[in-house]
């Protein structure tokens, strides 16, 4: 299976419609904007680089990677935090671990 080289980014696309209908002040959170359609994935291009420059958005490769490192690592220790229950035996503190 082909793997990803760079990350999706995600962005709204907001018709001049729902614009207007909200008489040009509009405000989305991200959970409506899904909802209603209006989040978008773009594969990252020079284009794409080329905006992240010139606004200094700050959007790096690595800290993606960092995070994505970040949240399997809180996954698994979550896992591992339920297998393994601390039992007292005989008032002694003992790790056992469920299969």
């Amino acid at each position: 299976m082909f793997k990803q080289a760079k990350n999706l980014r995600y962005v709204y696309k907001i018709n001049s419609s729902l614009l207007k209908k909200s008489k040009w002040n509009l405000s989305l959170n991200p959970n409506i904007a899904r909802k209603l359609g209006a989040v978008v994935s773009l594969a990252n291009s020079q284009a794409i680089d080329f905006i992240d420059d010139i606004s200094k958005s700050g959007y790096s490769e690595d800290k993606v990677k960092e995070l994505k490192i970040k949240i399997t690592n809180i996954k698994l220790y979550t896992k591992l935090d339920e297998l393994l229950v601390i039992t007292l035996v005989n008032g002694l503190e003992k790790n056992t671990i469920y299969q």
